[in-house]
């Protein structure tokens, strides 16, 4: 794990993303029964001090960027945020996000059943297209749940101010749960921000899913609501 990121500094990439190490079901390990050491915790500290080291910026638990970068101004491309502006996914498996609606293709980490599903996405016709096969329509909850996930598994946190802005409040008021983020030591607030620690974006891949609503949860199980 270590001389994998020390390769990737010494080629002086640009961009590295930091992924932790996951056994995901329906995939051959996964399937194999492995149970090694749980050493994700440990192995993204590792990883994440010698980007460090080296002279990385962190913006995400898992996006990297060089601070000395080259980059022509007017080559620049424009910020971009997620939790602002309306996505659009293309390809098999791409997810999209508009105001009220969240969306994608069908998607799984199993070999013959992600075969069969591009299969079936290269097939389709320009009627299939015109449809969200699976997705949700967001209410004013979800809505302001998905912009406060988005915002918040970004280092630079979520804006107080662009949120009362756009939902009419503030937003840590709002949410018990990132009071108790904050009663646990793990999220910043002052007049500007909310955003959590350096131990706080180590746990994206808990605390996203923890935000989720209700009746979200409800939905990826399969219950009616």
């Amino acid at each position: 794990w270590a001389e994998s990121v020390r390769q990737a500094i010494a080629w002086a990439a640009e961009e590295i993303y930091l992924y932790p190490l996951y056994v995901r079901d329906q995939t051959q390990l996964g399937h194999h029964g492995f149970h090694w050491p749980d050493i994700r915790a440990e192995s993204y500290q590792i990883g994440r001090r010698m980007l460090l080291d080296a002279g990385y910026t962190q913006t995400s638990m898992r996006m990297w960027y060089r601070e000395n970068r080259q980059h022509a101004v007017e080559k620049t491309p424009p910020d971009y945020t997620c939790q602002s502006d309306d996505m659009i996914g293309l390809g098999c498996g791409a997810r999209s996000y508009t105001k009220n609606y969240h969306y994608s293709f069908e998607y799984s980490a199993d070999r013959k059943t992600s075969h069969d599903i591009i299969t079936q996405y290269v097939n389709m016709s320009d009627a299939d297209f015109r449809r969200a096969h699976y997705g949700y329509l967001l209410g004013e909850e979800n809505q302001k749940r998905r912009y406060l996930i988005l915002s918040l598994l970004q280092c630079d946190g979520l804006s107080r101010s662009d949120y009362r802005a756009r939902f009419g409040s503030d937003a840590f008021f709002e949410f018990a749960e990132l009071l108790e983020l904050h009663r646990r030591g793990l999220l910043i607030v002052d007049r500007e921000r909310i955003r959590l620690t350096d131990d706080g974006i180590a746990l994206s891949d808990q605390i996203g899913p923890w935000l989720y609503s209700h009746q979200v949860r409800q939905r990826m199980n399969g219950k009616p609501l």
